[in-house]
């Protein structure tokens, strides 16, 4: 006979027809035959699935009585599992009492009588025993702290064996720090137990290490780690998971946190806390799906803390509908972003009142500093506060909320959005550094055409950050490389930029937090199409930082934007062809910056043979790169500062 485990298909406690179980039983305990105890397939499946045998003592100790005066039974359905050579998966695991029977032979009943003592060792068991071929516990373990002076406890397991596949650690989230006074307390002064606000993610870095590999060790006393809170004993906190290379994820369809019925979770709670069935969370949808959506396993904590109180006096529980879809690793790309508050119930906990009415609390900046620090990468951290975010409304608890997607990353060749050198926040590549080199967080120098030209088309690239390779923007801080890439096939669209102009057009536009003299003028604005086409066009992604020293200021004393209309055409192997060009000055406004009135006067600088120099450099070329000076072009007009003015477009090789 092979040797398999228990996994339950269907079980109820209750009577469902008159004649099971009748010997001997009053004709009136047998009439209710649609009696039925919802909970008896949760309590059946965390006791048994899993186990190669499993006993069960039927009685109100176990499962709570669905009909009263009707004599019941357990029904039961399951299937025996092979299993095979294979490793442990622990389901559940609890030290405690749940029930009078279990492990009392010769115990007072004194020891037996709390049924409700239990603590959960899911985690701890978990790590000791995940992927293992066998595994010995001792409940003895000091690690193992009482829940219940006096009860005689037991610890409670279920498991199963699955087979050895070479599986790799997925990291899902990280703290160093202290988030609860329970968790590596023992023996510890409550003095070092009492900040309980004190913690630093280390996703990032614990990721970086153990991401792929099958084992990881990390000392939680390593000395990258800095202390977030001195005097107080800290610990770190791993979530992660075990996945085959190709997994699937997580997506949530429905989800609610509140009661919308009576019996479910009613176990040992009084009528008046179960009575209200129509306590709802409409929140919950949004928070389980930034929190689980894309992985491949979830641990969310159920109470107030987490979710806030939709109903208070009521019981509440925790509701999820998902499926688990085809995994696709990827990257990231932003889709909204906002630095602020926009309703009153997230990130509430324990703030006052006055700080949470403001929910129209927006900061327009917030997309373009989330894009560039997270999209085209696989994992993103951002810090959230001043040093990141200006204050968009004083004395309202603010919050950074994003919405992205995982696109598909086909690695064909890496693509640089944007480059940074220097320091714009004071905690990345913090680690050992004096105050005094992390202070300045508004020093750093534009390096993203640097970088492009060394990385862009290739599959590998690696860039030393130092002084050397920089020029230094800031003498005497610590400074890091910041890097925004995508990885791409070779077939991609491109950008064709229709229409741009930078001023204002409106009032409304880019307008919260602006004083009304900022926004008064909407007829103020400049066109930018040139710029913005000869930056842009033919891209797969662009970024215009603003303002721009090279665009002059069409309204002083106006809150301007750049307003931007373009499309992504298919890239089907095209090649450029030069429309229009010519190498002089034509307006008063463009390229500017710097230079005395003497030098822009003439607007009439006119070299007619640039399209002919144009034409014969860069038609029929994907890509083509021009110095602009007398060299190349000869010299039109002495004394006047000159610029390249291009019209292009892309176009298939036959038609070029």
């Amino acid at each position: 006979m092979g040797t398999g485990v228990i996994k339950i298909r269907s079980a109820n406690y209750g009577r469902t027809n008159g004649y099971t179980c009748s010997a001997g039983v009053p004709a009136q305990q047998r009439t209710n035959v649609w009696c039925n105890q919802p909970e008896a397939y949760s309590i059946l499946s965390q006791r048994c699935d899993g186990s190669q045998y499993c006993e069960l003592n039927v009685g109100p100790e176990q499962f709570p009585d669905p009909c009263a005066n009707t004599f019941k039974y357990l029904n039961t359905s399951y299937s025996c599992l092979h299993a095979g050579a294979g490793v442990i998966k622990v389901f559940r695991a609890t030290y405690g009492r749940r029930d009078g029977t279990t492990c009392t032979s010769g115990r007072p009943p004194r020891q037996l009588v709390n049924v409700n003592c239990f603590q959960s060792r899911t985690l701890q068991i978990s790590n000791s025993c995940n992927g293992k071929n066998s595994c010995s516990l001792t409940t003895s373990h000091p690690s193992f702290s009482d829940p219940c002076y006096g009860t005689y406890k037991y610890l409670e397991v279920t498991y199963g064996c699955y087979p050895a596949r070479s599986n790799l650690i997925q990291v899902f989230y990280t703290n160093y720090g202290r988030r609860d006074n329970k968790t590596c307390a023992k023996g510890r002064p409550s003095s070092e137990l009492a900040d309980i606000d004190c913690f630093q993610s280390r996703t990032l870095q614990i990721s970086a290490r153990c991401n792929g590999n099958n084992t990881c060790l990390v000392s939680a006393t390593d000395p990258s780690f800095p202390d977030p809170c001195s005097g107080i004993y800290k610990y770190l906190e791993v979530t992660y998971g075990c996945y085959p290379a190709r997994n699937d994820a997580i997506r949530i369809y429905k989800a609610n946190y509140g009661r919308r019925k009576r019996d479910i979770c009613s176990h040992l709670h009084p009528w008046f806390k179960l009575k209200n069935v129509n306590c709802l969370l409409p929140e919950t949808l949004h928070l389980m799906s930034n929190r689980c959506n894309g992985k491949s396993q979830c641990e969310v904590k159920v109470d107030n803390g987490v979710f806030t109180d939709p109903c208070a006096g009521t019981y509440k529980y925790l509701e999820v509908s998902y499926g688990c879809l085809p995994f696709k690793e990827g990257i990231i790309k932003i889709e909204s972003a906002n630095y602020g508050r926009t309703n009153g119930i997230t990130c509430s906990q324990g703030v006052p009142t006055q700080q949470l009415t403001n929910v129209q609390c927006n900061q327009p900046g917030v997309y373009c500093l989330v894009s560039q620090r997270c999209d085209g990468t696989k994992k993103c951290e951002v810090s959230v506060g001043p040093t990141e975010f200006s204050d968009p409304c004083a004395d309202t608890f603010k919050y950074l909320e994003t919405s992205y997607s995982c696109i598909p990353a086909r690695a064909d060749f890496i693509k640089i959005f944007h480059t940074t050198y220097g320091r714009r926040d004071s905690t990345t590549c913090s680690a050992g550094r004096p105050p005094t080199q992390l202070a300045n967080v508004n020093c750093f120098l534009c390096r993203t055409l640097q970088i492009s030209n060394s990385c862009d088309g290739k599959n590998l690239c690696s860039v030393i950050a130092t002084d050397q390779s920089f020029p230094d923007p800031c003498f005497g801080t610590y400074k890091y490389l910041e890097v925004s890439y995508g990885c791409y096939s070779a077939r991609k669209d491109f950008i064709k930029v229709l229409h741009a102009t930078y001023g204002r057009r409106d009032k409304t536009t880019c307008s919260n937090g602006r004083p009304p003299t900022e926004v008064a003028v909407a007829n103020c604005y400049q066109p930018r199409t040139l710029q913005i086409s000869s930056r842009c066009d033919g891209k797969n992604r662009c970024f215009a930082t603003f303002p721009d020293p090279s665009f002059s200021d069409p309204c002083v004393g106006t809150y301007k934007y750049l307003e931007v209309t373009y499309r992504c055409y298919p890239a089907r192997n095209n090649v450029i062809r030069i429309l229009e060009a010519n190498y002089g000055r034509r307006s008063r406004t463009i390229c500017t910056t710097g230079r005395p009135q003497s030098q822009l006067e003439n607007v009439n600088c006119l070299l007619p043979e640039t399209f002919r120099v144009m034409s014969d450099r860069c038609d029929g070329k994907s890509r083509c790169e021009m110095l602009a000076e007398n060299s190349i072009f000869t010299d039109p007009c002495y004394g006047t500062y000159k610029y390249l003015e291009v019209s292009y477009s892309c176009f298939p090789p036959r038609i070029a």
